[in-house]
């Protein structure tokens, strides 16, 4: 019953807005395959903790990481995890 009312809601929502029917679906559509996108994370959570501890003692003692660096210490701790 709760995807009838969504459905119903969304129609209404369609006519007070003068929304398309069209523009209604392909956001739908949109928003359903998106939940499997994106890439697999490679380090794990407590890793990827530790690397963002490490980027902000860094920025603590005023060494600013670039960006080329601290990708330069993600991929060492994706390769000490396997």
């Amino acid at each position: 019953m709760q995807f009838v009312s969504g459905i119903l809601l969304l129609l209404q929502h369609q006519h007070q807005y003068n929304i398309p029917r069209t523009t209604l679906k392909l956001q739908l559509q949109f928003e359903t395959a998106k939940k499997g996108m994106g890439r697999k994370q490679d380090i794990p959570p407590e890793k990827e903790a530790s690397l963002v501890d490490h980027i902000f003692l860094m920025e603590s003692r005023r060494f600013d990481l670039t960006v080329s660096e601290v990708e330069t210490v993600a991929y060492k701790l994706a390769l000490k995890k396997n």
